[in-house]
């Protein structure tokens, strides 16, 4: 909604808030956008709130398979594995987990964040390997992450 804020203002004197939309640019949203219509398998199951919060939910779920496969660079492909159909429903059904772990962490702990917005900044966070060779010919091989950067320690600190 906040796209079709003209300007908002803060009047001090009358402790007032003043703001005006740019109704043109709503209205042709609103034209472009459409209506949903949701229907129900069994009418009178479930109220209209119901119906569309689980609509809400399954378009979260969506959002959420999408980007952090792409995120873990799990592309959807054609398998020809019984199996390995089921690897893939297993590592999208964990992210979505994760996801809403994530988001349900992040608005007790922190609510002016979103999850994405958590993931964002703790992307710079990196599982490293440092490898040395050793002076018998043999490699070896350190896993380390690296250090949070202020902030992101600040946030991880919040987040508990």
């Amino acid at each position: 909604m906040w796209k079709f804020l003209e300007h908002c203002r803060h009047n001090e004197t009358e402790q007032s808030i003043e703001w005006e939309w740019n109704r043109e640019k709503w209205q042709a949203a609103v034209n472009r956008d459409g209506a949903y219509l949701l229907r129900a398998h069994r009418p009178g199951q479930h109220s209209a709130t119901e119906l569309w919060q689980t609509y809400v939910q399954l378009t979260e779920a969506e959002a959420a398979f999408r980007t952090m496969k792409s995120e873990i660079k799990v592309r959807p492909i054609w398998h020809q594995l019984g199996r390995r159909v089921e690897a893939h429903i297993m590592v999208a059904f964990l992210s979505y987990a994760m996801h809403v772990c994530l988001k349900k962490l992040a608005a007790k702990k922190a609510p002016s964040l979103t999850s994405w917005q958590v993931l964002q900044h703790m992307r710079k966070i990196e599982l490293v390997g440092v490898e040395f060779d050793t002076t018998d010919a043999r490699s070896l091989t350190l896993t380390r992450i690296t250090i949070p950067e202020k902030e992101q320690a600040a946030q991880l600190l919040q987040l508990g």
